[in-house]
């Protein structure tokens, strides 16, 4: 790299020093300016790095120069009018939230405190919105989240935030997965049984299930319980799809000759999971699901709107009840503010499915049963559904629900 600077750079340099050198009164203009001497090596005329310039220049460790910099950004990222952040220990606790929540943690912290603001405060408030920065920062990286703007998303926060202190003093994870006798609940014809359903599918009836309608939670975070040879999974697309495969391998016996199938899928992941349902079982369609939403995103590129369902059958294709429709599935998703259970399916799209593939009193099986959602649909729909579930939370739900 040329260590030279051209006029242009020295000029720029110049202006940032003088900022600088006003004093940590403008912390937000000082900020601003060692972020764009960082940014563009205005420093290296004299200085081979950038902690050493901030050292040697104005006595400042790289603490403290990251913190006046982090601080900068979140002003920049409140709204242009309205009160901000007067000095670098009041904007200091945002940074600890995504740039989408800053503003609305801001705002609540002037809400509450108005002209009385501190650093202590302030963290309070930041506080609150963990729960929701946590999901938040899910959503950008994990596909179960994509379909969720980043608006629905934040719509949860004040749900979330309510419940926190009940969280706290629960534990959702049963790591020792204690089973239950199968339940059947107000005299319906619906069973959930806690368990890991590779262990409890083993002890079902053979040849006995009309329909295998399931979600399997593709690419999550199993520290909720799932184990991996005694040690708890992480959230690798390999260990679900083992997962998966393990799963489905023993459905099938438990399917009659001509059941069919409806496994809910992900585009990201259809090159793994494809080739295992077709060692097991035979597709016969690939359905497309339009949730008729823009999911979040790149917002300057198409915006996701639909997820694949596989469709098929056990060993003989019987024919569909009713009309012949399309392959399309036009169906509005759950609400993001109404959802139990973060991959929650709506519940006229399973009823739909159930009843074109079955007729009543017929059996359906579901060995990720979630929050219930397809229990549900059997219920209404006349069908029996055995569901099992790992967490007890989900569990307690679904008879909540039922």
């Amino acid at each position: 790299m040329n260590n030279l600077l051209n006029i242009e750079e020295r000029n720029e340099l110049e202006r940032c020093e003088v900022v600088i050198k006003q004093g940590l009164k403008t912390f937000v203009e000082v900020g601003q300016a060692l972020m764009l001497i960082r940014e563009k090596k205005l420093y290296r005329a004299e200085f081979g790095t950038f902690e050493k310039y901030c050292n040697a220049k104005w006595n400042l460790q790289r603490h403290y120069v990251n913190r006046m910099i982090s601080a900068s950004e979140v002003v920049s990222n409140l709204v242009p009018q309205g009160t901000k952040p007067q000095t670098e220990k009041h904007a200091r606790p945002l940074t600890k939230l995504e740039p989408e929540l800053q503003a609305e943690a801001w705002q609540k912290v002037v809400e509450e405190h108005g002209d009385k603001i501190t650093h202590n405060k302030v963290e309070e408030v930041v506080k609150e919105f963990v729960p929701i920065n946590n999901e938040l920062k899910q959503a950008k990286k994990e596909p179960m989240f994509a379909e969720m703007t980043e608006q629905e998303i934040l719509a949860r926060a004040k749900e979330i935030r309510e419940k926190q202190k009940e969280e706290k003093s629960q534990n959702f994870i049963d790591r020792k997965v204690q089973f239950e006798k199968p339940i059947t609940v107000r005299n319906s014809s619906q069973t959930i049984i806690q368990g890991d359903s590779r262990q409890v599918l083993p002890t079902l009836q053979a040849n006995s299930y009309d329909l295998l309608l399931t979600d399997p939670p593709y690419g999550m975070d199993f520290k909720s319980g799932w184990s991996n040879k005694g040690k708890i999974a992480n959230d690798k697309i390999e260990d679900t799809v083992s997962l998966f495969e393990s799963v489905l391998s023993l459905c099938v016996p438990l399917l009659k000759d001509d059941a069919h199938f409806y496994i809910f899928g992900n585009i990201n992941y259809i090159s793994q999971i494809q080739p295992i349902i077709e060692k097991h079982l035979n597709i016969k369609n690939i359905l497309i699901w339009d949730r008729q939403v823009i999911g979040m995103g790149d917002l300057k590129s198409y915006g996701k709107s639909y997820d694949i369902i596989y469709f098929g059958y056990n060993k003989i294709f019987k024919e569909l009840n009713g009309t012949r429709d399309r392959d399309l599935l036009s169906f509005q998703r759950v609400t993001p503010s109404k959802m139990i259970h973060p991959t929650e399916k709506p519940i006229d799209m399973l009823e739909y499915l159930i009843k074109k593939s079955t007729n009543e009193k017929d059996r359906i099986i579901e060995p990720f049963a979630g929050g219930g959602s397809t229990l549900i649909a059997s219920n209404n729909t006349n069908r029996i559904c055995t569901g099992i579930e790992l967490e007890a939370k989900h569990v307690k739900t679904i008879k909540e629900r039922l």
